[in-house]
């Protein structure tokens, strides 16, 4: 997952952890449950990196941004994070959800939102998925790798068969998956980024 969000269980992590500091007792797991957390939220602005370099001027289309599906709660999620992460990178950033744009435009309200995932993929150099909304596991790829400038999926949830994804010509990088990254124009030369380590 992309990390845990919302109003209650990061604020519940945090405060079980001061009460057992308070009462002397060890609150290691949960500093290290808290710790990876944040961790994982910040994982993937270093994907974009790793598969784009210089993210300056880039459109990037953020899809999905409350917590978890069903809700519209922006507190907290791996959006927020992302977003302002993109927008000091100097990103142009195009975000999309069916239920918590207003509330994040509260929190962002100078970046584009767009009226559906195919607009906001237009002309993208990255689709990063970060809710596990029924509408965004429905993506029709090969529309979209006609609108996107970059064939590039980051998957926060682990929601697309990557097989598919790569007979399409995109790279493509999951939450507990090895990224698989194509040269251009070749996916025939898709390359487990495990083998560059090899």
């Amino acid at each position: 997952s992309p990390g845990y969000g919302g109003s209650c269980l990061p604020k519940d992590i945090r405060a079980l952890i001061d009460t057992l500091k308070e009462h002397g007792l060890d609150a290691s797991l949960f500093e290290a449950i808290d710790s990876v957390n944040e961790s994982q939220k910040a994982s993937h602005i270093e994907r974009l990196r790793s598969f784009l370099g210089d993210l300056r001027g880039r459109r990037i289309a953020v899809l999905g941004l409350s917590f978890k599906a069903g809700s519209a709660d922006t507190a907290n999620s791996a959006a927020v994070k992302l977003i302002g992460q993109l927008i000091e990178e100097g990103a142009e950033v195009a975000a999309w959800d069916p239920a918590a744009m207003e509330n994040m435009r509260r929190v962002f309200p100078g970046i584009e939102y767009s009226k559906d995932p195919y607009e906001a993929s237009r002309g993208a150099s990255a689709i990063v998925v970060l809710t596990e909304w029924d509408s965004l596991r429905a993506l029709d790829f090969q529309t979209l790798g006609g609108l996107v400038s970059n064939k590039m999926v980051l998957d926060g949830r682990g929601l697309f068969d990557p097989a598919v994804l790569l007979a399409l010509g995109f790279s493509y990088s999951a939450v507990g998956r090895p990224p698989t990254l194509l040269e251009p124009g070749c996916p025939e030369n898709a390359v487990d980024s495990r083998d560059s380590e090899r």
